[in-house]
């Protein structure tokens, strides 16, 4: 029997983001809805930005700046963003991704041009609307006709 003071800790942590609780299926490893989405299962890793798109516009990467973005098995994310680092939490529903409100540092950048990356970068990646992964590469696109292309980390 769930007493009232765990019910308030479930609210609690619910209200404040903490376990995940949004519209979307969130992953959690093991169950049927990892295992039912079928190459969800792949997303798990670390991957590396390699090219970014926005309305048919290739923009350029940042020779030097690793971008990158780390899907777990709990069902969170996290990276770098070139300077500062990134986390949340993701979920599917078929093939359609979503990510929780992103959380950054705000460390100042050695280099305005890496800055410049980062502020397209968080966006983009924000607005991911759907997915997708093979083995090798990982592709989210968003709303408003971007595309963000990754490879695995080896």
């Amino acid at each position: 029997m769930i007493k009232k003071y765990e019910v308030a800790v479930i609210l609690l942590l619910c209200l404040t983001g903490v376990t995940g609780c949004i519209n979307q299926t969130t992953i959690q490893p093991g169950t049927d809805n990892t295992i039912a989405s079928g190459t969800v299962l792949l997303m798990n890793g670390t991957w590396s930005l390699i090219d970014a798109k926005r309305d048919a516009i290739f923009e350029p990467l940042i020779s030097g700046t690793d971008i990158t973005l780390v899907f777990s098995p709990d069902g969170s994310f996290s990276g770098s963003s070139g300077c500062n680092t990134y986390n949340g939490i993701w979920s599917v529903n078929g093939n359609s991704m979503k990510f929780s409100p992103i959380r950054m540092t705000k460390q100042v950048c050695e280099s305005s041009s890496i800055m410049r990356a980062e502020k397209l970068y968080i966006p983009l990646l924000q607005e991911t609307a759907t997915y997708s992964v093979t083995e090798e590469n990982l592709m989210l696109t968003g709303d408003s006709a971007c595309t963000l292309v990754y490879t695995r980390e080896v």
